[in-house]
């Protein structure tokens, strides 16, 4: 190996070992947007009951399935965390999106951001694991607005999920879709699904 390429060889890895810094430093500066998430020690979640999240070839046909949030601040929104739960079915992946609202449900079209496959690492029943979404958003959400994390299988899929209610008796507005989010129902005042926001 030549001198040259030497120093470039460490200049990189002293490139790579600034960035993995810069990524830990990042979320641990995070700050909570919206979570219905309870405070240590107790449970996550109700490992017990949640909404189903399938896909269209899996015995109960395909659901989707949307929560709503509004931020109290304007933030730029990083991560979102799920408790999503796999239940059987192929493949073990499933997507998570934000979108914007559109008359009290999510909107169509492209999502705001949407992560997947994103894989479910524990079965429903068993508690307290979460899933996070693996990417770095970084898109403005602004107080006062409603806004949507939606849960999907992927399309054509056998998959079934769990997305495991909250734990603290949190109530809002949920959006359900049969047809993969072209249209959806509102059921407002239900209990959301356990999951939260987080963002700098």
């Amino acid at each position: 190996m030549t001198k040259t390429t030497t120093l470039l060889a460490k200049s990189l890895f002293a490139l790579c070992i600034a960035l993995l810094s810069f990524g830990h430093i990042a979320q641990a500066q995070l700050s909570t947007i919206y979570s219905d998430f309870p405070a240590p020690p107790a449970p996550l979640y109700d490992a017990s009951n949640g909404w189903l999240v399938s896909g269209s070839a899996s015995p109960y046909g395909a659901y989707s399935e949307a929560m709503a949030f509004t931020p109290s601040v304007t933030r730029k929104l990083d991560y979102v965390d799920v408790a999503v739960g796999f239940y059987s079915g192929l493949p073990k992946t499933f997507q998570v999106e934000v979108r914007k609202d559109c008359g009290g449900i999510p909107c169509g079209g492209r999502p705001l951001y949407a992560w997947g496959p994103m894989v479910s690492t524990y079965s429903y029943g068993t508690c307290c694991a979460i899933e996070r979404t693996p990417v770095d958003a970084d898109i403005p959400v602004f107080a006062g607005r409603q806004y949507w994390i939606v849960v999907k299988a992927k399309p054509g899929s056998t998959s079934v999920f769990v997305w495991n209610l909250n734990d603290i008796g949190a109530a809002g507005n949920v959006a359900l879709s049969v047809d993969g989010g072209t249209t959806w129902t509102l059921y407002s005042g239900t209990q959301l699904a356990a999951f939260d926001v987080l963002g700098h």
